[in-house]
């Protein structure tokens, strides 16, 4: 349930017109006319677990943990200005590895 609902919520906030109705399709290579190219930098997490929603197949693909945020729970992430993931808990802001999940305290 807390995937579909991660989903869901991922969904409803990518990119795109707010006021379409429509789903913007997944991009193309120019060399494989017609084959979605999975580049999604949309990510969802439980309290300690980092996932990436694959546009593809719209399935959540877990990174790793969240290692280096001791006993807290990570509350949101977003992608920064520097196309940098981040995420922050209660009182603190870390930088994380988009490949593992690994968290750095900033």
């Amino acid at each position: 349930m807390r995937k579909l609902l991660a989903v869901l919520l991922l969904a409803a906030c990518g990119p795109g017109d707010r006021g379409s109705s429509t789903i913007d399709a997944p991009p193309t290579q120019p060399d494989a006319p017609g084959d979605p190219v999975d580049n999604s930098r949309v990510y969802a997490h439980s309290g300690g677990m980092l996932y990436r929603l694959n546009n593809k197949t719209l399935s959540a693909q877990p990174i790793g943990a969240m290692s280096g945020i001791g006993t807290q729970n990570m509350l949101d992430l977003a992608v920064d200005q520097n196309d940098k993931l981040v995420g922050i808990t209660r009182d603190k802001l870390f930088g994380l590895n988009a490949t593992t999940g690994a968290a750095t305290l900033i």
